[in-house]
């Protein structure tokens, strides 16, 4: 609800990015919405007085970015119920619940994603150096308010994020498949019996640590792979089929909703409705890439998603018909 009164009142979405600064969740427009205007005071004043690093979320300790918000934590995941998160040694607010990047594999730094319903919304101080992009409107979710995951859970892991983390809840496999073969069935393969990775992956770094920065292992998820899937950063070298896909230093993730329920997870759709989302849900191809944006002229982000029932529920505007689940 909290999403359709902010776009009652701005007449667009929330998006990434807020103010000066280009690195902040939707998250922080939406705190007014959810009955923290104390807490927006306080993000407000540190993004629009500063610029850069000054304004980011990772690189202050203003109160804005500390302290919990309840309300974001779900009472099934046993990480979040300890309370704050520590990234890079500072203490931050976490979150179990996150914000749809839809059916669509793209790095971190190409923000503008056309089959998210969060655009982003460039800052004045990172310049066009973040692809452009815009807010988007409920007339842009040309499937169907009902038919769309906005929302979804993600396990938190425990302390700073940037431990070795085995468990499949909460930790980050990272892959280097070798290129041209960073498909989602890869990551996908990184399970092991018992719900964590496999000992031949590192699970590095922790998704859901920080409500307020828009990088995807803190506030976001992708409709590719099942609910309770492994989650992976990919990096590799060169891909022959897509050349500036997967370029070393330039990091992709599959990032599934994963949470403590049994047998699957609880996503909001844009009509405001909440679903329970079985983990046996029909996926499509792994085997192949899902709808991906590298560059202008390296992306294929229009058009019926790749993955199955799930992608359909994913996509914002691919066309696909009417699903049921």
């Amino acid at each position: 609800m909290a999403i359709h009164n902010y776009h009652d009142t701005n007449s667009n979405l929330p998006g990434k990015g807020y103010g000066h600064n280009a690195n902040v969740s939707p998250f922080i427009g939406l705190l007014p919405f959810i009955e923290q205007n104390t807490r927006f005071a306080e993000c407000n004043e540190t993004i629009n007085q500063n610029t850069g690093d000054a304004a980011d979320p990772m690189m202050n300790d203003r109160e804005c970015w500390q302290g919990l918000l309840s309300f974001l934590m779900c009472p099934s995941d046993p990480n979040t119920r300890n309370g704050m998160t520590a990234v890079s040694g500072r203490m931050y607010t976490p979150t179990n619940y996150v914000f749809s990047e839809g059916d669509c594999y793209m790095p971190y730094g190409r923000p503008n994603n056309l089959r998210s319903p969060f655009g982003m919304i460039p800052s004045p101080s990172w310049g066009s150096s973040w692809g452009g992009g815009s807010a988007n409107t409920f007339a842009v979710v040309t499937d169907g308010l009902s038919n769309t995951i906005f929302m979804s859970e993600r396990c938190s892991s425990p302390g700073t994020g940037l431990e070795d983390y085995p468990l499949i809840q909460g930790g980050i496999a990272n892959v280097n498949p070798g290129a041209g073969t960073n498909y989602p069935q890869v990551c996908l393969n990184t399970r092991a019996a018992g719900g964590t990775y496999k000992s031949t992956v590192t699970a590095v770094n922790g998704s859901g640590t920080f409500f307020g920065h828009y990088n995807e292992i803190y506030t976001a998820f992708h409709v590719i792979l099942p609910p309770n899937a492994p989650s992976c950063s990919v990096t590799t070298g060169t891909n022959g089929s897509y050349p500036e896909l997967g370029n070393v230093g330039r990091s992709y993730n599959y990032l599934p909703p994963t949470s403590f329920h049994p047998g699957g997870v609880i996503v909001g759709l844009g009509d405001g409705s909440i679903r329970f989302i079985s983990e046996t849900i029909f996926t499509g191809n792994l085997g192949r890439f899902p709808k991906y944006y590298s560059s202008a002229t390296s992306q294929d982000i229009s058009g019926e998603t790749y993955n199955g029932v799930w992608g359909a529920m994913g996509s914002m505007n691919g066309g696909e018909a009417a699903v049921s689940f």
